[in-house]
């Protein structure tokens, strides 16, 4: 009985090891290409709210210890971006719109947008319509999603200005 429970307790540690090993989520990260991507990453973000010089990965400090580094660099200035406070005006918001990819050319239209919208304030909430966030975006048309979130609704509104232009906004 005792040989058999060993056997049984051996082959499943045989199988839980190999199948460790055959996970890819487990093998080892090229520390120093993730410190590189994280140091690009961080520069664009230091661009986007007008940071300092962001030091790139020393080898001399391990890449590990780097990337980390270069990864909490990029979350903070992710909460400024996303974010902005104390919120001065609508033009606050144009780092998170580069961030998430609008074309630099119709930046400035859509921070006129958000300012004629919402004034930049991403609760605003027209009383006579299901119109949400920034960019005032019909809640009823993209039913569970969060439009109050900012990061969201610009996401949204990038999709509607590449499907359909500024129409939606019916800028004169």
């Amino acid at each position: 009985m005792r040989f058999t429970l060993a056997v049984i307790i051996a082959v499943a540690l045989i199988v839980a090891v190999v199948l460790l090993l055959a996970d890819t989520s487990w093998a080892a990260t090229d520390w120093k290409a993730q410190a590189q991507k994280n140091y690009h990453h961080a520069v664009t973000h230091s661009r986007l709210v007008g940071g300092g010089h962001v030091i790139e990965p020393r080898e001399e400090a391990g890449y590990y210890r780097e990337a980390c580094r270069l990864n909490r660099y990029v979350e903070r200035t992710w909460r400024k971006i996303r974010n902005p406070q104390p919120l001065r005006n609508a033009g606050d918001w144009a780092p998170l719109l580069k961030h998430e990819g609008w074309p630099s050319v119709a930046v400035p239209h859509a921070i006129y947008i958000i300012r004629r919208e919402s004034g930049g304030r991403p609760e605003a909430k027209n009383p006579t319509s299901s119109a949400t966030g920034l960019f005032q975006i019909l809640a009823t048309m993209y039913p569970g999603r969060n439009l109050y979130d900012p990061v969201i609704n610009v996401d949204t509104a990038l999709q509607l200005y590449r499907s359909c232009g500024w129409s939606p906004w019916r800028v004169n």
